[in-house]
């Protein structure tokens, strides 16, 4: 699957990545316990790794700053 641009951002910006446990029966992505930051980039992108049943996703510059408050 090919990497598709966030919705919501435009242009230049910083993204987290972090492990996303999908559940495919609700279609929706939930922070695994155990998700961590993985690194930065600076465009957001969204990527998929079907391993390990997680799905590697960059997140919108508007939700890492939710993120920052869950951890």
């Amino acid at each position: 699957m090919e990497a598709q641009t966030a919705v919501g951002c435009k242009g230049r910006c910083s993204c987290k990545y972090v492990h996303f446990l999908f559940k495919p029966e609700v279609g929706q992505a939930f922070v695994d316990k155990d998700a961590y930051i993985l690194g930065e980039m600076n465009n957001c992108r969204f990527n998929d790794n079907d391993k390990l049943g997680y799905k590697l996703s960059a997140l919108t510059c508007q939700s890492s700053l939710l993120l920052k408050q869950v951890f």
